[in-house]
């Protein structure tokens, strides 16, 4: 009898533990799902934001162009023709608008990414609740993605409110569609006269050709095919398409890689959302060819890869470089020659149709880098230093760089071969993953112009492996768009030196990272060589 009371008495005490952790579950995961709620509806309705902003600008920038100088305040703002809501605003300052946008829905994809990230956590110290926690990520994966979708959707119909390159863009496309060449002939050229009344590129622009490649200038002809009246919408609907393609394929790399817990840091970030839906920048695309070759890497698809990569390349040139950790993570050299060859061809074949075509793609690119200058803190050091100091000390830095992305993507080599032997997938290391993200950075640390645009792949790839780093740089970029305070009222281009101070201090912070997570990876090689050399490592049972 005292057996069977004790025996009951245990019996007791585990169903009240289990109910008791089930309870503790059942409040976790209420708590994570709200937050996580909370944060989805919240991009949703930031994102939203950009109808009333888009409103915003297009009233102050009719204000500034109907404007006379009696008309404008002591700062050469216009102070008529605003209704009281819409100048309070415009005191406040455009720039500041879209600052608080960005700002807002940073915050709200790095408390999605936390709640998801803390739920894993929990479910990790609850083994015997592992299916259920493993369900729940993956139900929470699926809103996560629908929510990421439907925040791109529902910028369709917005005008561009933070750059006027589409404008740019479609009259490129359409002098195309004339037969002239729009590598050669500049917007305010006489002959375009009349495309210029109907088409109305911007100002700013007039004096240079097109730098666009071949693939894009192909693609901005197809949207200005449909005319005046339609070209933005169907350019942002072809940008909407390429961005929704970026994060499905982004979707299917995590899944394999098991990272679906980082996937708001790609199907929630304001970099990649406002930039596509809201400015309309062609560098969607060249983040798809991106993204589009890792996951071709991924699955073992070489010449898949080369070509998307060479697809890239002919949408913006930023995309060769993701050559680099591609190339030194292969073991053999005809993988190696596969991959760089199946590039060479998708790029010669690209610019051959286009010099059969007639066009001459060269364009202004040497002039844009020659005369722009926009938040490059360290080029605006290195020039300071003269000539000669500055091209010996731009060549040692990028060096350095590609140095240690060699080093980083040769770490991959053992675990494509064994992959490629087995006919298995391969999977994208974190040293891979490093290298490509630090491969993608070299060229936009170096150059003397960076808008934030221009960082939309690495916004992409950041989800595949976090990095501290590079999630502040992406946060610290949009400051930059101060600028439009007095652009958007004044057309004043006077870019301010505190968000490129910033910049400069995540770019520090970036640096001192790189060297300490060197110095702890060699003093873990250092720790494990010595134990597998000590004697009593190598001969113990």
């Amino acid at each position: 009898m005292i057996r069977s009371i004790a025996t009951n008495t245990v019996a007791s005490d585990t169903l009240i533990k289990v109910a008791c952790s089930g309870h503790h579950a059942t409040t976790v995961h209420s708590r994570w799902s709200w937050l996580l709620y909370a944060s989805l509806v919240g991009t949703v309705l930031v994102a939203s934001m950009s109808h009333w902003l888009s409103a915003v600008h297009s009233q102050l920038s009719q204000a500034a162009i109907t404007s006379t100088a009696i008309e404008r305040g002591a700062d050469g703002r216009n102070l008529a023709n605003l209704d009281l809501a819409t100048w309070s605003l415009e005191q406040w300052g455009m720039g500041n608008l879209v600052i608080v946008q960005f700002t807002l829905m940073c915050l709200c994809m790095l408390v999605a990414w936390y709640s998801v990230h803390a739920y894993q956590q929990k479910g990790q110290q609850k083994t015997q609740q592992n299916a259920s926690f493993a369900a729940s990520i993956t139900r929470a994966s699926w809103l996560i993605l629908a929510a990421g979708i439907l925040a791109r959707i529902v910028l369709l119909g917005v005008e561009p409110y933070t750059s006027n390159d589409v404008d740019r863009y479609l009259f490129d496309g359409r002098i195309a569609l004339t037969g002239l060449d729009p590598y050669q002939i500049s917007h305010d050229d006489p002959a375009l006269v009349e495309l210029r009344a109907i088409w109305q590129p911007p100002a700013e622009h007039a004096a240079y050709p097109t730098l666009y490649p071949p693939l894009s200038l192909a693609l901005f002809s197809i949207a200005a095919s449909v005319g005046i009246d339609h070209a933005q919408w169907l350019w942002q609907f072809m940008l909407t398409c390429a961005s929704i393609a970026s994060l499905w394929l982004m979707f299917l790399l995590l899944k394999a890689h098991n990272k679906l817990v980082h996937l708001p840091l790609i199907a929630l970030s304001p970099i990649v959302i406002i930039e596509t839906g809201a400015a309309l920048h062609v560098d969607a695309f060249s983040t798809l060819a991106i993204v589009a070759a890792l996951y071709c890497w991924q699955r073992n698809k070489l010449v898949l890869t080369g070509i998307c990569i060479g697809l890239g390349v002919l949408t913006k040139i930023l995309p060769l470089v993701l050559l680099m950790p591609l190339v030194f993570a292969n073991f053999s050299l005809r993988r190696a020659i596969t991959l760089v060859a199946s590039a060479i061809v998708t790029i010669s074949l690209g610019y051959a149709i286009t010099l059969a075509l007639g066009l001459y793609p060269v364009g202004s690119i040497g002039v844009f880098f020659e005369k722009w200058r926009f938040a490059a803190p360290l080029f605006s050091l290195l020039t300071s230093l003269g000539t000669q100091a500055f091209i010996a000390a731009l060549a040692g830095v990028t060096l350095s760089l590609i140095a240690i992305v060699g080093y980083l993507a040769s770490r991959q080599q053992a675990n494509a071969q064994k992959s490629v032997a087995n006919n298995e997938q391969t999977q994208l290391s974190n040293d891979l993953v490093s290298a490509c993200q630090l491969a993608l950075f070299i060229p936009l640390f170096i150059s003397p112009v960076l808008f934030p645009w221009y960082l939309m792949p690495l916004a992409a790839l950041v989800a595949l492996k976090p990095n501290l780093a590079l999630l502040l740089i992406l946060g610290v970029m949009p400051f930059t768009y101060e600028v439009l305070d007095q652009f958007v009222c004044c057309q004043i281009w006077q870019p301010a030196q505190w968000p490129v101070n910033l910049l400069a201090g995540a770019y520090l912070f970036a640096l001192l990272s790189l060297i300490y997570a060197g110095v702890t990876r060699w003093k873990k090689q250092t720790i494990t060589e010595g134990e597998l050399s000590s004697p009593q490592k190598r001969f113990s049972c």
